[in-house]
């Protein structure tokens, strides 16, 4: 029989119809979705390309940020990166330090897609890089080269059809990464040897921009790194390209995070602060509040204070500006500061005060985490202007955008989405377990086997990070689950291959 060549025309246009297909909802919706913190990270990276070039955008309307501190020996410059407020007036409540965790790296990165072509422009660019480690996936867990652009192009179709991918590619947050980065570091584990130099360099570039665009995909990429090398190890085979690749995309998070810290420090004259995540979310379940009331004020905590305002819910402990209610975004600067910096000890004192407390709150809310299967995100409540309110904050014509948008109308088709994501999830789940349970000791099985199994533990994984260190949201589950189907076409697209050698 005569061997498919690969063609790189078809290539190309299997991609560019690969892309089309996973924005599918963006073009339903009439836009990209947009979320509370999308005009954060873009106007973060307007400040900080401001900040380099003078040049404006349309995302400079609001770029009157908080004043650096009297110490700044530059305080007349322009400041870079914070939380803006509107030109004309300051919100009547207290103003919040620069925070950290909404990266300026994803915003960098899509800003200049947005600026050249709107919301679908950051939808495309996002869509591109789908297809791309749908490609790498493919290929690393043993699909033919000569059939790529077919099997590109039928997955692609298939996972628009079937998982939540689209939703996320459409969504203008750094969400859809965290999925990106779960597959291209067990592609890197299971296939290294399969990839040309050009699409390795692509994987661990785009990795590093996983590890960089949200703290939790650095903690994400960091137990995949120590579960790989453990998993490889005793298949008998090595992990070192993967376990590299995710070692830089680790470390680049953190020097990234730290050299945004020291350009706020040397611009604003303060560091910036980490919202009191943590204690936010021990008081919220429980054993926080009680070591409070255990333990004030003899601990000294700033959170001995609010004890009257507690318990609440994490996000209300955090975002509130009720007086009543909210503690972290309610109180003076100098308050919020002494909360943050506190973050840790408390969590530390929490567990010394109540560790089986801890333990089954923490348990109770990864397992919560990991069945939240909603895509509530993506459709308003429908009540006229209870979660529109956010395009308030962004520039005209993409406020005018969301408003007019079925997401406002509640008119988005998520349901049937729902639940195909969800049947599709479970059976390429159930097909993944049986995978790893498999008996063959052919080199690439086991390879294989490994990083069906890796990808199980990083859905668990994504579970417990984001359900114990932030309050579960559906989201945080849907955003990831379609690297479970993706995994499963991939083993499937690669039954008729020829046996290739996998990493020594």
């Amino acid at each position: 029989m005569k061997q498919a060549k690969f063609v790189p025309g078809r290539c190309v246009l299997a991609w560019l119809l690969a892309a089309l297909a996973l924005c599918w909802p963006a073009f339903v919706n009439g836009g990209g979705f947009f979320f509370p913190d999308s005009s954060t990270y873009l106007r973060e990276a307007d400040a900080a390309v401001a900040e380099l070039t003078g040049w404006q955008s349309e995302w400079s309307d609001k770029r009157q940020l908080y004043l650096p501190h009297p110490a700044a020996t530059n305080a007349a410059r322009p400041a870079m990166p914070a939380t803006p407020v509107p030109a004309a007036a300051a919100p009547p409540g207290p103003l919040h330090p620069v925070l950290l965790g909404r990266s300026v790296y994803y915003g960098l990165a899509v800003f200049p897609f947005i600026t050249a072509f709107g919301s679908l422009g950051v939808v495309g660019f996002q869509a591109l890089l789908a297809v791309f480690t749908v490609w790498l996936t493919l290929l690393a867990f043993g699909a033919p080269r000569a059939r790529m652009p077919a099997l590109v192009l039928v997955t692609a179709l298939a996972l628009s059809a079937l998982t939540s991918l689209p939703f996320f590619v459409a969504m203008i947050m750094p969400d859809v990464f965290a999925g990106f980065a779960v597959a291209l570091a067990v592609s890197a584990c299971v296939g290294w040897k399969r990839l040309g130099m050009v699409e390795r360099v692509g994987l661990v570039l785009l990795l590093t921009l996983c590890g960089m665009v949200h703290s939790s995909h650095v903690l994400l990429l960091a137990a995949l790194a120590v579960l790989a090398a453990i998993a490889f190890h005793r298949a008998g085979l090595s992990a070192r390209p993967g376990w590299a690749a995710m070692l830089l995309a680790v470390v680049a998070g953190l020097v990234g995070e730290q050299a945004f810290v020291v350009a706020i420090t040397h611009k604003m004259g303060q560091p910036p602060v980490r919202p009191p995540f943590l204690t936010a979310r021990l008081v919220d379940d429980g054993p926080g509040l009680a070591m409070l009331r255990a333990r004030c004020p003899a601990i000294g905590f700033e959170a001995c204070r609010f004890q009257g305002r507690m318990p609440r819910d994490s996000d209300t402990f955090l975002w509130s500006q009720a007086p009543a209610d909210g503690v972290f975004s309610v109180e003076s600067v100098d308050v919020q500061r002494r909360l943050a910096k506190q973050d840790v000890a408390f969590a530390i004192a929490t567990v010394r005060h109540d560790p089986l407390g801890v333990a089954r709150a923490s348990v109770g809310k990864a397992v919560k985490q990991l069945f939240l299967t909603k895509f509530n995100v993506f459709n308003s409540t429908g009540q006229p202007g209870s979660d529109t309110a956010f395009a308030n904050n962004l520039p005209a014509r993409f406020k005018a955008q969301v408003l007019a948008s079925r997401y406002a109308s509640a008119g988005n088709p998520v349901q049937l989405s729902r639940w195909l994501n969800v049947l599709t999830a479970l059976a390429a789940a159930l097909f993944l377990a049986a995978v790893t349970a498999g008996r063959t000791r052919e080199r690439r099985a086991v390879a294989i086997r490994a990083g069906a199994a890796l990808l199980l533990a990083a859905i668990a994984m994504n579970a417990a990070v984001t359900g114990t260190l932030s309050k579960p949201h559906d989201r945080y589950n849907v955003r990831i689950v379609w690297v479970l189907q993706l995994a499963a076409l991939a083993i499937l697209a690669a039954r008729r291959s020829p046996l290739v050698e996998q990493s020594k």
